[in-house]
């Protein structure tokens, strides 16, 4: 083989294995930039031309959400083993709220605000029927559908979301004197755990009633498997079983005990529901 025979195979091998790729990336790269920017295009159309998009704007200045730490923890180490296992994550949570009453008081008046005021944002968003017109899209040259589809994207991305919940941690951790044993215990608690502590009149609770309903309901709550709560949540249609709220009203859905364990019930699917955040507060206000 001569060489130039060596030099042409040289030649050819690097333009099917080095420009050939690189000159398809570069075709992709461009319909991609020509595709982003059509995108563009249609967004700002649509920004410029959807009265539904204009409403909700106008309708989040009418609301001021407050803001407030969402995530907290409690934390203690003990080097005495006999006092850990005096001590449990529920009853060091109630003695932390009881501490800091007033803070943790205030706090819970922050999200009872913004759980309100987003109900009320939420009907008023309800009302909201408007759309870009079909004649509007047409004489711009427009595809009607696709305005459509970035119209719900872009009044989805702008309704407002604010904190409506808090997240609080216990981290009790024993570690004898040696160091040879490093031992935890955790807790978790959210809003309803709050107020079933300060209450609706904003007073500490007996903590030992406290301790054994949190006691009782994590109980409860452990013998729902994930999936039984999703075969519940979409045998109930996703909605509240009392008052036929869903996600998109505003609320957060719990799967909840008709019968409670305590009182015989099971975990079946015949004796579970879909409750909201609301009905959750009333009926267990009830039982309470």
């Amino acid at each position: 083989m001569s060489d130039a025979e060596v030099l042409n195979g040289f030649l050819i091998f690097l333009v099917i294995f080095l420009f050939i790729p690189l000159g398809i990336l570069t075709i992709i790269g461009i319909i991609s930039f020509i595709v982003r920017s059509k995108n563009r295009k249609y967004r700002e159309f649509v920004l410029s031309n959807s009265q539904r998009v204009k409403e909700i704007l106008e309708l989040n200045k009418q609301f001021n959400f407050l803001k407030y730490k969402t995530d907290h923890l409690f934390y203690k180490k003990f080097d005495s083993r006999s006092s850990w296992n005096r001590m449990n994550p529920d009853t060091y949570f109630i003695k932390n709220i009881k501490y800091d009453l007033k803070g943790w008081t205030n706090l819970k008046r922050a999200i009872d605000y913004n759980r309100e005021k987003y109900r009320e944002y939420i009907e008023k968003i309800k009302l909201i029927r408007s759309r870009i017109s079909k004649e509007t899209c047409e004489k711009n040259k427009k595809r009607y559908k696709k305005c459509v589809d970035i119209e719900d994207k872009v009044a989805e991305a702008t309704l407002l979301k604010p904190d409506t919940d808090i997240t609080i941690k216990v981290r009790l951790r024993y570690v004898s004197p040696a160091g040879r044993v490093d031992e935890s215990n955790y807790g978790k608690y959210n809003y309803y755990d709050l107020t079933r502590i300060i209450g609706p009149t904003h007073k500490v609770q007996d903590a030992k009633e406290v301790v054994t309903k949190a006691q009782t309901q994590k109980e409860e709550k452990v013998y729902i498997p994930v999936d039984l709560k999703y075969e519940v949540m979409k045998h109930d249609g996703f909605r509240c079983a009392l008052c036929g709220s869903s996600r998109d009203d505003g609320v957060m859905l719990q799967v909840d005990y008709i019968t409670p364990i305590s009182k015989g019930g099971r975990s079946e699917i015949e004796n579970l529901r879909t409750l909201c955040d609301r009905c959750y507060q009333e009926v267990h206000n009830k039982i309470e």
